[in-house]
């Protein structure tokens, strides 16, 4: 299926696990590029990985987009001393406040698209899709 999200930026929020990691993936599937926020580090960390992976994402883009986000003040970068290959990225007080932003932006986006279903409905497709990512999170079958 293409849904035209080649060249688009999608921003993940909850990315690591459940839904947000399905819905991460799926987007880096159909071309889109991702940036996934989650508390857990490590868990972010594989997802990011897996996601680079699925979506043949050059590492000279990624490194041009965190670049950019370095640039504009969003984030800092630290290189692993085990790895040097890798880096751990921190969102600053301004990446922080953006990523504040865009999440009440995902929330209002998130209330419209459950407009018009009852709480009873909304809440069982949040089951359905839940169950939709398990294969997705390694977990099998639900």
């Amino acid at each position: 299926m293409d849904l035209g999200l080649t060249g688009r930026v999608a921003l993940v929020t909850g990315g690591s696990r459940g839904i947000g990691r399905a819905t991460a993936l799926a987007l880096a599937a159909e071309g889109a590029s991702v940036m996934i926020a989650a508390r857990g580090e490590a868990k972010l960390a594989e997802t990011a990985g897996e996601i680079a992976a699925r979506a043949r994402i050059h590492k000279t883009k990624v490194s041009r987009a965190v670049a950019r986000m370095e640039e504009r003040r969003f984030l800092t970068r630290t290189r692993d001393t085990a790895d040097r290959r890798r880096e751990a990225l921190r969102l600053t007080k301004q990446g922080e406040a953006a990523y504040r932003d865009l999440r009440a932006v995902a929330r209002e986006y998130d209330a419209a698209l459950l407009d018009g279903f009852s709480a009873q409905e909304a809440a069982l497709l949040r089951q359905m899709l839940r169950r939709l990512a398990r294969p997705l999170d390694g977990r099998g079958a639900a």
